[in-house]
């Protein structure tokens, strides 16, 4: 798993308020629509000042974001996957993870939401942030379905469970914006519980 933060970065656990400041700028606007004016409002700080803490600047700001999110997810859900418990109970607490990392569908997934447009390319030495989230998804993936090939699912089989879940998870907290009730994700995540305890 990458670390919360990428070397160079000088953000730390003072500052956390400033990178929930510039993560509700990106996941309102995406990576494009996020104007260093905009995040420099959002923040309190001059433009200068958001490249004192991000020489990097908005690549800098988002490979920071991406890595963040990935180590809560890792911690709220995807950590399951990997541990001991019986696969069932594994898959169940997971679920119930993605439920609290999403805040029960009043938060969308900045991974999500960042692939929703292509991504820069990286300068040469730059930061990869598209691939930083591509691995991430395939390494979780992996757990995923290793856990459905655990519960006796020969592996293309599981793999395709492991899709299934993803896009059951994703598209109930996409639904569940658009029709703006935080509701509709929590009770499509009820009958995915449901759905684990019948495998």
């Amino acid at each position: 798993m990458a670390e919360p933060y990428p070397t160079g970065s000088r953000i730390n656990a003072t500052n956390e308020l400033l990178v929930e400041q510039l993560l509700d700028v990106f996941i309102v606007n995406g990576f494009h629509g996020a104007t260093l004016t905009e995040l420099a409002r959002a923040t309190g700080l001059s433009k200068a000042s958001l490249y004192h803490h991000f020489p990097g600047g908005k690549d800098e700001m988002i490979a920071t974001l991406i890595r963040r999110a990935v180590a809560e997810a890792q911690m709220l859900a995807w950590r399951h996957l990997q541990s001991a418990e019986i696969p069932r109970d594994a898959l169940a607490a997971f679920v119930d993870g993605v439920e609290t990392y999403c805040k029960q569908g009043e938060r969308q997934c900045l991974l999500a939401i960042l692939c929703q447009a292509p991504l820069p390319e990286p300068e040469p030495g730059g930061i990869d942030l598209a691939g930083l989230i591509h691995t991430q998804m395939a390494d979780w993936r992996a757990s995923l379905a290793n856990v459905f090939t655990s519960l006796g699912n020969k592996p293309k089989r599981a793999g395709r469970l492991a899709d299934a879940l993803m896009a059951d998870m994703y598209g109930a907290l996409l639904c569940a914006k658009l029709h703006n009730d935080a509701q509709f994700f929590t009770r499509q995540m009820k009958r995915i519980k449901k759905s684990i305890e019948s495998l």
